[in-house]
């Protein structure tokens, strides 16, 4: 089986300028699903509400074109990105709601949507949104017998084991057999969890045997080593998820594909040229110097863990209070990064 590798939706990181970004400069992925739109009120289907999926936003999604014509090639040692397939995923639990907010997105080109039960943050759970409903499958089952025959988009489901065990998603699995969902996005990872611990990887296991449909992992790929342990366990999984390892080695995908990331120079000159133009778009992008130093320290609190003395690296970096002092911080900071 071929190896299908999605990038996972991290709010606030991998958005619309990350991936546009990101995929002029490294390959691997085949699928991007977005980070969280809104609460998909249909009485609010504003440009901001749809700002990360715009077309003319995406231009390397295959899906959707804002010119229609073909995406253009990678810069520096890639190739075309055309098969990069990008899809919105809605947080909510108001059915007609997510109906009007399906129809508007196949409008825009998207025949695809995910639903999210996985979001772990209590101020969304509590409102019985993202993990907030596993517990609870009758709405679950109520809301997909009146989605999935009223919407023209193919749907796929995110979720995790639970909230405090395992439970939830045990029962709630054989009630899916017969929804014709395209997959099921699992993170071994309780809600209460967020994003800490050890993936209960036996918890997976255990929850796979009880599904007929698809399932893509989701959860702790920082590595080749642990693509390859994860994959070696569980044969019957051909698609996988990358978040925050994907972020800290951009060349994970490659890695993992078996693609040439070039030598030790090409590569830190990669990741420089990608971390210039990213800091570019931002800084078109971002108000004021004060947000554009926020955004960027995040991403550093990822990047950092790839570089030689990673503590160091991230500390001087959190230290800057100013866009000179932070050029003059990450002047040179390339030559540490370690190549895998």
């Amino acid at each position: 089986m071929d190896t299908i590798l999605y990038m996972a939706p991290m709010q606030g990181v991998t958005n619309y300028i990350y991936r546009d970004v990101y995929f002029r400069y490294f390959k691997g992925y085949d699928i991007a699903v977005s980070p969280l739109i809104g609460e998909c009120n249909a009485t609010n289907l504003n440009n901001k509400v749809f700002n990360e999926v715009r077309p003319e936003l995406n231009p390397f999604s295959r899906n959707i074109s804002a010119s229609g014509g073909e995406p253009q090639a990678l810069a520096q040692g890639g190739s075309t990105t055309a098969n990069v397939e990008l899809i919105p995923q809605i947080l909510g639990n108001n059915d007609q709601d997510f109906i009007q907010f399906s129809k508007s997105l196949f409008e825009l080109g998207y025949k695809k949507v995910n639903w999210n039960l996985g979001c772990p943050f209590p101020m969304v759970r509590n409102k019985k949104r993202g993990s907030g409903l596993l517990p609870y499958p009758d709405l679950i089952l109520k809301f997909l017998e009146c989605v999935i025959p009223s919407i023209p988009n193919i749907l796929s489901l995110k979720v995790r084991l639970g909230i405090k065990d395992n439970a939830p998603l045990y029962a709630l699995l054989p009630l899916l057999n017969d929804f014709p969902l395209e997959n099921i996005i699992i993170h071994p990872r309780t809600a209460i969890q967020l994003y800490g611990g050890q993936v209960d990887l036996d918890g997976f296991e255990k929850a796979i045997a009880l599904t007929r449909h698809e399932i893509v992992y989701s959860g702790d790929i920082y590595t080749l080593k642990n693509f390859q342990d994860f994959s070696s366990r569980f044969s019957r999984i051909n698609r996988w998820m990358l978040g925050r390892g994907g972020v800290i080695d951009p060349f994970l995908p490659e890695r993992i594909k078996n693609l040439n990331c070039g030598n030790c120079r090409e590569a830190r000159e990669r990741f420089k040229a990608f971390h210039d133009t990213l800091l570019e778009k931002y800084q078109q992008k971002l108000y004021g110097p004060a947000h554009l130093l926020h955004k960027m320290k995040e991403l550093w609190s990822y990047w950092a863990l790839s570089f030689e003395n990673s503590r160091d690296v991230l500390k001087k970096i959190l230290k800057v209070k100013t866009i000179l002092m932070y050029h003059d911080a990450v002047k040179g900071l390339f030559d540490l990064y370690v190549v895998g």
